[in-house]
């Protein structure tokens, strides 16, 4: 089995139409992590979205926002990465101004900023955990 090719934030980012939808393979450290409020589209039952949360992935080159929660499913029930862990994610690309959800875009449905929507996500090292009770 070959191995997936490695790419920088930083590639990314000056590139962003250049990887739209594209899948990419991202090594960083997590950071910034909180549920998000609202997305603003349901899935394509039109159910809420759910259980949806992000966080900053950064490497030597950059930073980008990163959706995990495989948007608009509740595949993933929360958090499963913690602030400084070090992982691989699998990701697709959205650049900025792209409608995020399926089909034909409503007004004000475009993101400003560009953010990779993570299909999969593998802790290589774990940070320090708090335990109940750890002030």
């Amino acid at each position: 089995m070959a191995s997936e090719e490695v790419t920088n934030v930083g590639k990314i980012l000056a590139n962003f139409e250049t990887y739209h939808l594209r899948r990419v393979t991202l090594i960083g450290t997590v950071n910034e992590i909180h549920l998000v409020d609202q997305i603003p589209n349901n899935n394509i039952m039109g159910w809420p979205c759910r259980n949806v949360y992000q966080f900053r992935l950064e490497d030597e080159t950059g930073s980008i926002i990163v959706l995990m929660g495989d948007v608009c499913t509740s595949r993933h029930p929360g958090p499963v990465v913690a602030a400084g862990d070090h992982v691989v994610v699998h990701a697709s690309i959205q650049a900025p101004g792209y409608y995020i959800g399926m089909g034909t875009p409503i007004a004000g449905e475009t993101r400003d900023t560009g953010y990779a929507i993570a299909a999969d996500v593998l802790i290589t090292t774990s940070a320090p955990r708090k335990k109940d009770g750890d002030d």
